[in-house]
């Protein structure tokens, strides 16, 4: 996955409307970008969907 500036852009939007921080709303929008329904993170809310993407969080039973 290459970093684009419209990425980039799209990242700091979803950062603006989500309580998640710039960095993990990049890696949101970069799962997005590249056709991801799952992504597996510790830090973000588990259980929700975020721009499409569903957050598991790979630890929580």
């Amino acid at each position: 996955m290459q970093i684009t500036p419209t990425l980039i852009l799209d990242a700091i939007d979803l950062h603006r409307l989500e309580p998640i921080s710039f960095w993990d709303a990049l890696i949101v929008k970069a799962a997005a970008h590249a056709g991801c329904a799952v992504l597996y993170s510790e830090d973000l809310p588990a259980g929700r969907t975020i721009a499409g993407v569903r957050v598991v969080d790979p630890f929580r039973r």
